[in-house]
């Protein structure tokens, strides 16, 4: 039944993903107009799921274009598997990378520049509090 869940509430975030791919396809398609390379900048997708230890949420990597630095822009953001809300965890000018949550789900470690170089973080998510660890 865990397990059942688990799948059930992937395949969810998976799907709300390919449809809001699927919603700017049609977009293009009402518009009568072909895909051009403009385009890639209103894309956004999920990527690197990682489940949260007691299977209560979920933080995802939202991906996205940076139409002013020509970049791939990086957020984390939460899903919650009760309420079906996603919330930014680490959105801003920087970008966040590779979560990984800590074998009590108290942390969250991930990968970030925002110092000028890649460097560990870790947050601990009932603070809300970060600090570097690299």
């Amino acid at each position: 039944k865990f397990r059942f869940s688990l799948i059930r509430n992937a395949r969810s975030v998976c799907l709300a993903a390919l449809m809001s791919v699927g919603m700017v396809s049609q977009s293009l398609a009402e518009q009568d107009r072909v895909l051009n390379y403009e385009d890639v900048f209103e894309l956004e997708y999920a990527a690197n799921i990682e489940f949260h230890p007691q299977q209560e949420m979920l933080v995802y990597e939202r991906r996205s274009m940076d139409v002013m630095q020509d970049r791939m822009k990086v957020s984390l953001w939460t899903y919650d598997l009760k309420t079906n809300q996603h919330l930014p965890l680490l959105a801003d000018e920087h970008s966040y990378t590779s979560p990984a949550f800590s074998p009590d789900g108290s942390r969250l470690l991930f990968l970030s520049s925002r110092s000028g170089s890649q460097q560990i973080y870790v947050n601990w998510l009932e603070s809300d509090r970060t600090a570097k660890l690299s």
